[in-house]
């Protein structure tokens, strides 16, 4: 059986129609889908930033910047 993670924060309508036409499993990852027809998968960003901060700075790591591209 075939499985599909898609990861997107904004996924097309395409997409959703797809999957909700065809009866292949799928996950999405950074979307949290409001009407509850697939399963997904959210981090917390914020925390996660903090982990990855304090992790730099406790390895020694001093010039770290904030970068928003």
């Amino acid at each position: 059986m075939d499985r599909v993670i898609l990861l997107t924060s904004s996924p097309k309508s395409q997409q959703i129609e797809f999957f909700e036409g065809h009866s292949v499993p799928v996950i999405f990852a950074s979307h949290t889908d409001k009407d509850s027809r697939f399963a997904s998968i959210n981090i917390d960003e914020f925390q996660a930033t903090y982990d990855a901060t304090r992790f730099l700075i406790q390895s020694g790591h001093r010039g770290i910047d904030s970068w928003s591209g």
